[in-house]
């Protein structure tokens, strides 16, 4: 029987409570704390960021979010953010696919869609979130230093596992390390006001209004 989402249901459930009518989901607790810390720098409220669990899980969570609780009753805005991962236009025809399943207006290039009764929005980031914060940093000292760092211990990995490397070098070395992007995030590790995250902030602000 599914848990109907109360205070004696497992962590995992709790965490997908509906409590405010615009939703804006990121594929895990790293892109949940970011858009957490993002939306306060911003002093944007009646958002709240959830975890879906990635891609392959979007179509589950959005079943039990939609099915399983009547607060989903009172969603006026639902926006899904994902990593393009290399497939931009995939991860694009995926996200529209899940809003399709379940009757809601589908999202063009403008990014929001609506049908009277629910807005729905999307946003791919290009390649992967780490990405984006890495580009924040471009031109400062701290670039330079991770890049030679890597080259020093002679890490060569792919892409994707290289930016995460980075992101970990960088964040290694702030007080309160940590290596989570979405925690450091939270403590204010990341500029939000680089021109880096302006394709982010311009998405939340319209997803705001």
């Amino acid at each position: 029987m599914q848990c109907p989402l109360k205070e004696d249901c497992p962590k995992e459930q709790i965490s997908k409570r509906v409590v405010q009518s615009r939703l804006l989901l990121g594929e895990g607790p790293d892109e949940k704390n970011f858009f957490e810390a993002f939306l306060r720098f911003l002093g944007i409220k009646g958002i709240q960021p959830m975890q879906y669990g990635g891609k392959n899980a979007l179509l589950g969570f959005l079943e039990l979010v939609t099915k399983s609780q009547p607060e989903f009753m009172q969603v006026t805005h639902l926006a899904i953010t994902a990593d393009a991962n290399g497939n931009e236009s995939g991860t694009l025809a995926s996200l529209r696919e899940a809003f399709g399943r379940f009757g809601m207006p589908i999202p063009d290039d403008r990014r929001f869609a609506t049908n009277g009764h629910i807005t729905t929005g999307m946003f791919v980031v290009r390649d992967r979130l780490e990405t984006v914060c890495l580009n924040s940093l471009r031109g400062q000292a701290a670039e330079r230093c991770i890049e030679q760092y890597l080259e020093c211990v002679g890490y060569g990995a792919s892409p994707g596992n290289r930016e995460k490397a980075k992101s970990r070098v960088y964040l290694s070395c702030k007080d309160n390390s940590t290596l989570s992007l979405g925690v450091a995030a939270l403590k204010g590790y990341w500029d939000y006001q680089n021109q880096a995250f302006d394709d982010i902030r311009s998405f939340l602000q319209e997803l705001a209004r």
